[in-house]
């Protein structure tokens, strides 16, 4: 894998690789230039490693190939792991219904009584 690995860092970016070790999935971790890629067994192309801006976990991003040098030099992208991506902010509830929401959550008013309080704000202005 290792050989693989050196063939496709040559003939794509110029540069050797160096192995890191292999991510949880099992594939194998490489250092080109400070960046952290992962080469998937039997994948064309390597994939950037990145961790999750919140806990730091490492994860692979597999939506986007690094085939090309000017693809090292991409800046840093800011990524959330499924974990944190599903807990909630602070303020926010974990399953968002509008019925429930705090700011809908006003006591029921009599039309009446409505009225009688907007009549009282009225004489209160003039």
């Amino acid at each position: 894998m290792e050989l693989r690995a050196q063939s496709k860092a040559l003939r794509s970016f110029h540069r050797r690789v160096t192995p890191l070790g292999r991510t949880v999935d099992g594939h194998p971790v490489f250092a080109i230039d400070s960046v952290t890629l992962a080469l998937p067994e039997g994948g064309r192309h390597f994939h950037r490693v990145l961790s999750c801006s919140r806990c730091g976990v490492e994860m692979v991003e597999w939506e986007r190939s690094v085939s090309r040098p000017h693809d090292l030099a991409a800046g840093r992208r800011e990524r959330l792991c499924e974990a944190c991506s599903a807990v909630p902010r602070r303020g926010e509830t974990a399953d968002p219904d509008p019925a429930t929401s705090p700011a809908l959550d006003l006591p029921d008013v009599d039309p009446e009584d409505d009225a009688t309080l907007a009549e009282a704000r009225r004489s209160e202005t003039e």
